[in-house]
């Protein structure tokens, strides 16, 4: 089957190693928490037992990570990585009987399935040092995303301790979070949805919350406002919560926010104030917040309070510094694939050396050649990635045992290169071939009579020629002499070396290493090991810097509703009528798969625009028309674009025509327009 590729913002892998070691750390903590909770006794009961910590800041339809098991659990499906935070809360009193002091752990747990999944413990204590009552709440909830714009959530929550009413332990919860757009966000929550255990026992209250959230800056996270309106299901009277957060740089945020809550005391109503700000740090995979909170509750009792947190997030939300090794190693390993069949291996690799060039903790990239098969097109791609690396102010080098033509060309465009002493450069210049079978083919009793239009339409030549036709000799001398012009440009460039000089090293055809070295044309004669004494020797690796394979950081996606995403369509190898596949090597374009595929991309909401990628010489005649039509069809509905590869020729180039516009490479063979039949 073919599929396409699905491109959004902020979507990477996130560090194995770290979330290993927290995963096992959390276990531990979890472990030992419980068994503090399970432990806690207590006598009377004034707060909320299913109200937990009340943290500053939790507006409902924007609640933050892991707390969002607290706030509203529907949120935990717009989450992606795992977290742990550890919160407190220090002193204060009571407001609207959900307050008090107490610690929590809280941890977003990897998905199952679709579901995101959340566990956390919290120790609470409420009223003073005299008379205060400690319990606990263990917490498990699980959020849905039903698509960007909707998800729901559902929580259980076990309390203990909080004294002998007969009170139910059990506590239920369900949520909703809408995102219809990305400047406005919507929540519902329902909470204290217990059942009451024990004779004379009371039940718990159940209460309702509305949230509404509001990003006015053209949805940027910059500035958000909330407004929260919470009550119970036996009173009009409950507790309206606003606030104002801004981020004023990258990993620092900043908000306030204010309570007003009133209770029933008696017959009378008593209002309630609560006053907060909040400082959020933001340190790579590490973030801390600390909050100061003053209010005014009843009897006109002023009361002041800290809290704090320390979170270790799988992702990596706005911060002062992106984590990761300073120095990277990116390794082209073999044929990188265009098409589906292969994984969109080239698209996903020119994509990451992008958000490399991005990424502010890496200074150093080192390009790893391990048997690599590039096409032209690919290589005059990754020339153009480099070069944008190095115009982001990082420092390029490359490492390989051997080298080609294709390879080396891309070598030259870093500023270093270093190979082994057992290695070799192996630059044979530039050549093509062709097979002519009609006098085999007649050797058998076979003559294949063919009909083209145009003398330019040589496929068929195969088959009736044993010689090259002066036609198709003159196009491939102008291909070979264009490519090794352009080989020797780029290598006089790479090297600060005339073209004159690259001939006369590369003569021989094969150059060992330190040949290659005493000829400019490369920097470096070592071993893997010793080759990174010689980035620190270039000063491109401090002496306590380490190097390590590039792995893409997972940057947290602070964007509400739904993401605009841009579909790849890979097309590598042969254009035929029906289904893609691949047969002795060689890559099959199903014409009708291909072109169900384009028509359900026309239906995707969430797709903005499509890319075709084509690799291709051409094919069937029905194959290439299907799929023309099915992306004009397309382009009247999306904004598309047509991408060619080393060879977008033919029935290649005539699909290409269904975009609003194409692009080649330089090194793009394209045109051959005709056709044949034999």
């Amino acid at each position: 089957m073919l599929y396409p590729t699905i491109l959004s913002r902020g979507r990477t892998p996130a560090n194995a190693a770290v979330a290993s070691l927290t995963r096992r750390s959390g276990l531990l903590v979890a472990a030992l928490l419980c068994g503090t909770l399970v432990t806690t006794t207590a006598t009377a009961q004034q707060a909320r037992r299913d109200g937990g910590l009340d943290f500053a800041g939790q507006a409902l339809a924007n609640p933050r990570g892991a707390f969002a098991i607290s706030t509203n659990p529907a949120a935990l499906g717009t989450l992606d990585a795992w977290e742990i935070r550890l919160a407190a809360s220090l002193g204060g009193q009571v407001i609207d009987g959900s307050d008090g002091s107490g610690w929590g752990l809280y941890a977003l747990l990897p998905k199952l399935g679709a579901l995101r999944l959340a566990a956390s413990a919290e120790h609470l204590t409420s009223g003073s040092a005299t008379d205060g009552q400690f319990f606990g709440r263990l917490s498990f909830a699980a959020g849905l995303p039903l698509g960007d714009r909707l998800a729901i959530g559902a929580a259980t929550r076990l309390l203990g301790g909080g004294g002998s009413d007969g009170s139910s332990p059990w506590s239920q919860e369900l949520s909703v979070l809408a995102r219809p757009w990305s400047w406005i966000s919507l929540a519902w929550r329902a909470t204290g949805l217990g059942v009451a255990s024990g004779a004379g026992s009371r039940g718990l209250t159940t209460r309702y919350a509305w949230g509404f959230a509001l990003r006015p800056l053209a949805g940027s996270d910059r500035l958000t406002l909330a407004l929260d309106f919470d009550w119970p299901a036996t009173d009009k009277i409950g507790t309206i919560t606003a606030s104002l957060s801004t981020r004023i740089v990258s990993g620092l945020s900043v908000m306030i926010e204010n309570r007003s809550a009133t209770r029933r005391i008696g017959t009378a109503d008593v209002n309630e104030q609560r006053t907060s700000l909040l400082v959020d740090i933001g340190l790579g995979f590490w973030g801390a917040e600390l909050g100061l909170r003053g209010g005014q509750i009843a009897a006109n009792q002023n009361s002041t309070a800290l809290q704090g947190a320390v979170r270790l997030s799988g992702d990596i939300p706005h911060g002062f510094v992106d984590p990761g090794p300073s120095a990277v190693i990116i390794a082209l390993d073999g044929a990188l694939a265009e098409g589906a069949a292969g994984g969109h291996a080239f698209a996903r690799l020119v994509l990451k050396l992008d958000r490399l060039a991005r990424d502010p903790a890496v200074g150093t990239v080192v390009f790893r050649f391990d048997d690599a098969k590039l096409t032209w097109a690919q290589v005059e791609e990754l020339r153009a990635a480099i070069a944008r690396i190095r115009g982001a102010g990082k420092h390029t080098a490359s490492y390989a045992a051997s080298l080609g033509t294709r390879g080396y060309m891309v070598a030259v465009a870093t500023e270093r290169i270093g190979m082994p002493a057992a290695g070799a450069l192996s630059v044979r210049g530039v050549g093509t071939d062709w097979i002519g079978l009609a006098a085999t083919l007649a050797r058998v009793g076979i003559r294949v009579e063919a009909i083209r239009f145009s003398e330019h339409k040589s496929a068929p030549e195969m088959f009736t020629r044993s010689e090259l036709s002066d036609t198709l000799r003159q196009t491939l001398q102008t291909i070979v002499t264009r490519r090794f012009d352009d080989f020797l440009d780029a290598v006089a460039l790479g090297r600060s070396v005339t073209t004159t000089v690259v001939e006369q090293a590369l003569s021989n055809g094969v150059v060992f290493p330190e040949d290659a070295r005493d000829a400019l044309l490369i920097d470096a004669v070592c071993g893997p090991d010793d080759f990174e004494k010689e980035l620190r020797t270039w000063q491109m690796l401090g002496p306590d810097e380490s190097i390590a394979l590039y792995a893409d950081a997972r940057h947290r996606n602070e964007a509400w509703g739904p993401r605009d995403r841009i579909a790849i369509v890979g097309l590598q190898g042969d254009i035929v009528d029906g289904g893609s596949g691949s047969t002795l090597g060689r890559n099959r374009i199903g014409g009708s798969e291909t072109a169900k595929v384009i028509e359900g991309l026309s239906e995707r909401k969430d797709v903005r625009g499509v890319v075709v990628r084509i690799d291709s010489g051409g094919g069937a005649v029905y194959g290439s028309d299907v799929i023309y039509q099915s992306l004009l069809r397309l382009s009247k509905l999306k904004p598309t674009a047509t991408s060619m590869g080393s060879v977008a020729a033919s029935g290649g180039y005539w699909l290409a025509l269904g975009a609003d516009r194409i692009y080649a490479d330089s090194s793009t063979i394209t045109g051959s327009i005709g056709i044949w039949a034999a």
